[in-house]
């Protein structure tokens, strides 16, 4: 009687492929790690300023790499891309545009 293995016998290259793999997608991999964290943070940060718990534990627990926390910005809570960018300058060096709705209320 032969004993056969459900697996084929390894010669032991197995785990030098593994890092060699994680070692060409790193990149991507920290790219997407940053893309989420940021997404993340800042629509986490959003909806806990305009006190809804809900979304707050929804933006917590589930995880779209960015697609929810996209749509929670830009659609539930209202916020442009002129409130994005003030996150990384300050207000006075955004170049406003003429006749926005930003002017309009100021």
């Amino acid at each position: 009687m032969r004993f056969y293995s459900p697996r084929p016998i390894s010669n032991g290259m197995d785990f030098i492929d593994f890092k060699t793999e994680f070692g060409k997608n790193l990149l991507i991999f920290f790219l997407i790690i940053l893309w989420t964290l940021f997404w993340k943070g800042y629509s986490l940060w959003t909806s806990a300023q305009n006190k809804q718990k809900g979304w707050f534990i929804a933006l917590l627990i589930i995880n779209t790499f960015g697609i929810l926390d996209i749509i929670y910005i830009f659609f539930v809570a209202k916020k442009t891309w002129r409130d994005i960018l003030a996150l990384f300058h300050r207000q006075s060096e955004i170049p406003k545009k003429e006749g926005s709705d930003q002017e309009k209320l100021l």
